[in-house]
């Protein structure tokens, strides 16, 4: 990316930066994903310090929209647990 990057997230590891990337490429959008994790050595340094989400700053609003409509929940708490459904 030449251009000007922002950042649109901040995820918790590199893995889930890297599956929202992709979900923006997949739309057109292009994205990098940039971690201080001094080049991987220290992982664990993404969740302290996070995993940043960048895209071009005149796309950004576009890919904070991709992002919401695309979101994917993996897990819901049960509302009700004692339910017999």
């Amino acid at each position: 990316m030449d251009q000007d990057v922002v950042v649109i997230e901040i995820f918790p590891s590199s893995t889930h930066a890297r599956v929202a990337a992709g979900v923006l490429q997949a739309a057109g959008i292009p994205a990098a994903v940039s971690a201080d994790d001094a080049g991987g050595w220290y992982p664990m340094l993404q969740e302290t310090m996070g995993v940043r989400l960048l895209v071009p700053a005149h796309l950004a609003e576009e890919a904070r929209r991709v992002l919401r409509e695309s979101r994917i929940r993996l897990w819901e708490p049960d509302p009700d647990p004692d339910s017999e459904d």
